[in-house]
């Protein structure tokens, strides 16, 4: 088994000369096979290596005894070692995660963490190819394209998987042959999990009834499939990166815009890589993300601005004129309630704040501008207010008295979906006044026979708009 490591290590540039590993040792066959490689390749290949061993706090006893052995076993060789202690259990009902999504999540920060405070490099993880074949069953039973149909990685960042390249038989009769105890784990036996399902139940009935080396077969199909993708992958990077727009929204969030140039005449697959790209700039990682994910937000360069699809991680795809933006979706803020707009005088409505005032009449006609409305005061029925929109809202768009739909305005003004049910606006009735920062209505305009001028004005977070 050490020279089949010894061989995929070298192909891989895995335990390099200089080195310094973190390897998340629990105690099991997988990860005491590990330490063993590792305690016996670290002179050869001149790397260093301590332990972390992460207590879940779960299985009472058994945990306690494990996290002993991980911690003799290290001093027995001369490693360094620590042991942290999560609760598991507690932390999974905040993040609101089951217990093995939880676990995982909180072993991997634990290792980043120990990796920044000992200033190490890479982190050595006990996956083996039985774990590979499994993800790739799973990921094609939940739906996936070519990178869940890879699986996992001999290196991904800062983790590196040296035993890969071998099975878990291969790694129990390596453990014979040393002599070496290890610990189990009890939930193992269990099928709760779904990995324990498809470690217990599925694979084995494969390699029982369909082809007793099924495992390895998926394991060689992972490897293609990750060349194949590396490659494809190269290409679509180079795409995105020409095209796609990425920016800071007005609340300091990353969103990109994927423009109709970026899927114009590329290969399905390409485009999807890209829209992968964009979910991943977003998020930092790309778990849980389907093909049919990717596939929605292909479809919306095919529908009507506005349109949209939510995706996991709180993330939004809306077609825009100018393509798709993927961003983060915003906590919605609650619709503002009437405020009667004092005249004069003035009123707070979020980050706004809207002014009345008389202010004189000039021979020359105010010009309509974006945030402010000049009115003929002696025209208005009724008392201005502020408020969000609602259904059957209007703005006068023509001096003739023709109208639109404020829903229209603010699809056809490339307002954000998100802004829409945030944005106040100065009304009577239903009639809107103005829109700050999109147009003013055309009714009771100033014109030569005004008397009284009313100016209303907003201003956003205290600071007074451009009015081109």
């Amino acid at each position: 088994m050490l020279s089949k490591i010894r061989k995929f290590a070298d192909e891989n540039k895995l335990l390099l000369r200089g080195d310094r590993i973190v390897a998340g040792i629990s105690g099991g066959a997988d990860s005491t096979a590990l330490f063993y490689v590792l305690v016996t390749l670290r002179e050869e290949r001149g790397f260093s290596f301590s332990v972390l061993h992460v207590h879940h706090g779960i299985r009472g006893e058994e945990a306690d005894r494990d996290e002993a052995f991980v911690l003799a076993l290290a001093r027995k060789y001369d490693v360094p070692a620590r042991s942290v202690r999560i609760n598991v259990p507690e932390e999974a009902k905040k993040m609101g995660l089951g217990l093995e999504e939880a676990g995982r999540i909180l072993r991997r920060k634990a290792l980043l963490d120990e990796t920044d405070r000992l200033h190490a490099n890479r982190i050595a993880l006990a996956h083996h190819r039985d774990d590979l074949a499994e993800t790739v069953l799973m990921n094609l039973a939940r739906g996936t394209g070519l990178a869940g149909i890879a699986g996992i990685r001999p290196v991904s960042g800062l983790f590196i998987r040296p035993l890969l390249c071998v099975s878990r038989e291969e790694i129990e009769a390596y453990l014979a042959d040393i002599g070496a105890a290890f610990v189990t784990d009890s939930t193992n036996a269990e099928n709760e999990y779904t990995r324990n399902r498809v470690r217990n139940e599925i694979l084995p009935a494969l390699e029982k009834y369909v082809n007793p080396k099924a495992g390895e077969h998926i394991a060689r199909a992972a490897e293609e499939a990750a060349r194949a993708y590396a490659y494809m992958e190269r290409l679509a990077l180079k795409n995105y990166r020409a095209k796609a727009r990425i920016r800071t929204d007005a609340e300091g969030e990353r969103e990109v815009l994927l423009p109709e140039e970026l899927i114009a005449g590329e290969d399905p697959l390409i485009s999807g890589l890209c829209v992968r790209f964009s979910f991943s700039e977003i998020t930092g990682t790309l778990k849980d993300i389907t093909r049919e994910h990717a596939e929605s937000v292909l479809a919306l360069f095919l529908r009507e601005n506005g349109k949209e699809v939510h995706l996991p991680y709180g993330l939004r795809a809306l077609r825009v004129p100018e393509g798709v933006l993927v961003e983060k979706l915003k906590k919605e803020e609650p619709a503002f309630e009437e405020i009667p707009l004092p005249v004069p005088g003035c009123v707070r409505a979020g980050e706004w704040t809207f002014y009345a005032d008389f202010v004189p009449q000039t021979p020359q006609i105010p010009e309509e501008k974006k945030y402010t409305k000049w009115i003929d005061y002696d025209k208005i029925k009724g008392n201005p207010a502020v408020r969000t929109r609602r259904n059957g809202d209007y703005i006068v768009i023509h001096p003739d008295g023709r109208k639109k739909t404020i829903s229209n305005l603010m699809t056809d003004s490339k307002l954000r979906r998100s802004e829409r049910d945030r944005l106040p606006l100065v009304v009577l009735g239903q009639e809107v006044l103005l829109v700050p920062g999109v147009r003013t209505g055309e009714s009771l305009r100033v014109d030569g026979g005004t008397v009284r001028v009313l100016r209303i004005s907003a201003k956003k977070d205290g600071k007074e708009e451009t009015n081109e």
